[in-house]
């Protein structure tokens, strides 16, 4: 089984206490991440309109603006950032309102161990992640639910245009061979000739036709069930320029004979 290495993640740490943001911030560099420090809430709004945090790590007693503060403006922003709060002791309603507002985590300063932080960090990135994912799978469902109907219709309605052209080329088919053959009578061997070689040509428009109409169905129907049976739309276009790339050489042998 491969093992997808943790990409290197940019972090926030926003933090009144000069001391702990400090040895705080050479901890986590040593730990192989990149790390930006700020003091304030509203220091951090500037550094959040500049870079994209993978991150953040959220003091909750600061001045002007608490923790919850500035976590009730990150999500204001439509920022998913993932927020782990730092408390102090007796701040279990504080953490309770910051996990309903969205933040992934909470961190007690009392029981602060800077080694065992990263596990934190990783552990709430990749569900962070993984969140991502099911309401990236969630979206797609819910676009296929919304497409699939138009899809049907599609499909149908090529195949039923598709039968009507068939049924008609089969029609003028046998209209221009039975013509062919009351006219025989009444021309001449060159015009004979002339005669069968606007048979042959008109065949050929008429397979090219009918295969162009076939083409039509099968990629309606591929679109329609690929669409429907795979969740990767990267697969479904992978799929459809196959096909159509195969369509396009079948057309072009057919004009060739």
């Amino acid at each position: 089984m491969t093992i997808t290495a943790m990409p290197t993640l940019h972090l926030l740490l926003i933090d009144d206490e000069e001391s702990f943001r400090h040895t705080f911030q050479q901890t986590l560099t040593t730990q192989g991440y990149v790390v930006d420090v700020c003091a304030t809430g509203a220091e951090s709004m500037g550094l959040f309109t500049r870079n994209r945090y993978d991150v953040v790590l959220l003091d909750h007693a600061m001045p002007e603006m608490t923790g919850l503060n500035v976590l009730q403006w990150i999500r204001d922003q439509k920022n998913d950032v993932p927020v782990i709060l730092l408390t102090g002791p007796g701040m279990e309603s504080v953490a309770a309102k910051a996990l309903k507002l969205g933040a992934y985590d909470y961190i007690r300063k009392d029981y602060f161990e800077y080694n065992h932080v990263p596990i934190v960090i990783d552990g709430v990135y990749e569900r962070y992640l993984f969140r991502r994912d099911q309401e990236s799978r969630a979206h797609l469902e819910k676009e296929k639910v919304k497409q699939l109907p138009s899809l049907e219709m599609l499909r149908d309605t090529v195949t039923s245009i598709a039968h009507i052209v068939n049924t008609n080329l089969s029609v003028i088919s046998l209209n221009i061979e039975e013509r062919g053959h009351e006219l025989e009578a009444f021309i001449s061997n060159e015009g004979k000739k002339y005669l069968d070689k606007a048979n042959v040509e008109m065949k050929q428009e008429y397979n090219l036709i009918s295969l162009i109409s076939k083409s039509l169905v099968e990629l309606s129907n591929v679109m329609y069930e690929r669409f429907k049976g795979v969740e990767d739309t990267r697969t479904i276009e992978a799929v459809m320029q196959k096909k159509i790339k195969a369509i396009q050489r079948e057309h072009s042998e057919a004009m060739d004979c």
